[in-house]
C-alpha cells in the first residue's frame, strides 16, 4: 500500500481496541485496513479525490473523500457512532470508513463485499427516483483504494486539478 499523507489523526489505536470493534460489527477487517488504523488512526488524505469503477450517472465518474473515521472514544469522525448511525439505512455487509461529499466511503465486511471499498451516495438528488442502486464499488480492496487517491483541486478558473501519486498532472473543466 502506498504511503499517503494524512492530516489531523487522532491519538494512535492498537489491536486490541481494533478487536474490541471487530467484536462489536461481528466481523473481521481486512489486514490492509487494519494496518491503515494502526498508522493514521482517521483523518484527512491530502490525496482525496477517486474513479469510481463504474460512473454514478454521465456526469459523475469520481468522488473525494474528506476525512476517514479514527477508532476513538470522542464525538467527532468516530467510527463507532458511525457504524451505529448507519446500520439502519445500509448494507449489513458495508460499514463507513470515512465522509466524501454527498457520502460514504464504506468497507465490504462480509460475504461478496469483503474487502472492497464502495461509494455509499447519500445525495439523492444524483438519480431518479425509481432507481435504488446506491452503493458504488470504488476498489477491489483497501490497498487499492489507497494507491488510486489524487489531489483534486478546483483553480478557480472552472478547471479541476488533478495530482497523481506517480507524478502525472491532469487539468479538465469543472
Amino acid at each position: 500500500m502506498n504511503d499517503i499523507e494524512v492530516i489531523d489523526c487522532k491519538e494512535p489505536t492498537n489491536l486490541e481496541e481494533i478487536k474490541k470493534f471487530e467484536n462489536l460489527i461481528k466481523a473481521k477487517l481486512p489486514e490492509d485496513y487494519k494496518q491503515f488504523l494502526l498508522k493514521h488512526n482517521g483523518g484527512h488524505p491530502i490525496t482525496n479525490g477517486f474513479k469510481l469503477l463504474k460512473p454514478i450517472n454521465k456526469n459523475t465518474s469520481e468522488g473525494g473523500i474528506s476525512w476517514f473515521y479514527a477508532l476513538y472514544n470522542g464525538d467527532v469522525s468516530n467510527i463507532t457512532d458511525q457504524f451505529y448511525r448507519t446500520r439502519e439505512e445500509s448494507l449489513d455487509e458495508i460499514i463507513p470508513i470515512g465522509y466524501g461529499g454527498g457520502g460514504e466511503i464504506c468497507l465490504g465486511i462480509a460475504g461478496e463485499y469483503y474487502g472492497k471499498v464502495y461509494y455509499w451516495t447519500t445525495n439523492w438528488s444524483m438519480w431518479k427516483e425509481e432507481d435504488y442502486n446506491y452503493i458504488f464499488l470504488v476498489a477491489n480492496s483497501f490497498t487499492e483504494f489507497i494507491n488510486k487517491l489524487f489531489e483534486r483541486k478546483a483553480d478557480g478558473k472552472g478547471n479541476y486539478i488533478r495530482r497523481y501519486q506517480d507524478g502525472t498532472v491532469t487539468v479538465t473543466p469543472e
